[in-house]
């Protein structure tokens, strides 16, 4: 749960330097995840692992790395605000 800057994810892996926007996962009726944007409801499926419920994405996962908190998903990077700089 937190609020997301958004990046490119470069070919080679990378962050991308622009600021897409931002995107925030919620908690919402006291039990499910929502994301904003075209993801939409998101179930955590282990410590570092989120799969898309609903929407053009569903059953799509997307994917924390633990050391940066990141969230990958296709051409995106999710950095936690506040680790822009990371």
């Amino acid at each position: 749960v937190g609020t997301y800057a958004r990046y490119d994810r470069l070919a080679s892996g990378d962050v991308g330097r622009e600021k897409l926007g931002e995107n925030e996962i919620t908690i919402e009726n006291g039990r499910f995840l929502q994301m904003s944007g075209a993801i939409g409801p998101v179930w955590p499926i282990d410590d570092n692992t989120i799969v898309i419920l609903s929407g053009p994405f569903a059953g799509e996962t997307i994917n924390r790395d633990p050391q940066t908190g990141n969230l990958y998903h296709q051409g995106f990077v999710f950095k936690p605000t506040g680790n822009e700089d990371r």
